[in-house]
């Protein structure tokens, strides 16, 4: 015979209780992580592996834990942007390969061969009244409507703004820090001409450093902008840090 539960207190621990009877023999095992030898690092992956054994556990909440991404948005559109450098950047080809390398080969310098894409025509030629928007915000907040009687493209602000993405690049890797401020500086400074965005003879972290300053405006409007910024100011920090150690050794 069940003991019946008298208030919503007890309710909920004889629920909770009757509900985790079986992980209790996971308890022993669990301790001996715990004061086992190996470092900390292990230590907590283990116990973490543990946690999502311990009981039955879907996919996307797994992924939900162990990726930190919030799933539970799945009515909001996402529009990935693909904000890698112009020779890295894939375009869509209008014709076949073979017709493609005859034309190459006749004029090294044209582009007839490529199609329309977002980030090479239609926002650097978006209408005067859209002229403040970034390429982030573009994507954010506007849609495709149609063409004009001049045939031009007509977009129309979104009732429910899409979520645009793109990937965070790791900026303590050498090799990927002008992508990530490259990236960052694409997404959020307004331009017409993609190849004004970094000067002739200057890098992509004096660039960055400098739209900065002339472009407060998209700091203020984005939130993941503001985030990344923090994490350059302490990364150029880092790096001082490091100097002054190594300089004083």
């Amino acid at each position: 015979m069940y003991p019946l539960p008298v208030c919503s207190l007890a309710l909920a621990d004889y629920v909770s209780g009757y509900v985790t009877k079986a992980e209790r023999g996971h308890m022993q095992d669990l301790w001996q992580d715990i004061l086992d030898d190996r470092g900390i690092y292990n230590k907590l992956f283990r116990i973490g592996i543990r946690c999502l054994d311990s009981r039955p556990i879907g996919l996307y909440e797994t992924c939900d834990i162990l990726l930190g991404e919030p799933l539970c948005r799945k009515s909001r559109e996402v529009s990935w942007i693909d904000v890698k450098m112009p020779h890295k950047r894939k375009r869509n080809l209008t014709k076949k390969l073979c017709e493609v390398e005859e034309i190459a080969a006749n004029d090294p310098s044209t582009e007839d061969f490529y199609g329309e894409g977002l980030v090479t025509h239609f926002y650097p030629n978006r209408a005067q009244e859209h002229e403040e928007y970034c390429l982030y915000d573009f994507v954010a907040k506007l849609t495709y409507k149609g063409k004009d009687k001049n045939g031009e493209r007509i977009y129309r602000p979104l009732q429910k703004e899409r979520l645009p993405n793109f990937i965070d690049f790791e900026v303590y890797k050498e090799n990927q820090r002008d992508s990530f401020y490259y990236a960052i500086t694409f997404l959020f400074v307004p331009f017409r001409n993609e190849d004004e965005l970094v000067h002739d003879g200057e890098t992509v972290q004096e660039a960055f450093d400098r739209h900065i300053v002339d472009h407060e405006r998209c700091v203020e409007a984005n939130e993941k902008f503001r985030k990344l910024l923090r994490c350059s100011e302490k990364l150029r920090h880092t790096r001082c840090q490091s100097s002054k150690q190594r300089r004083g050794k």
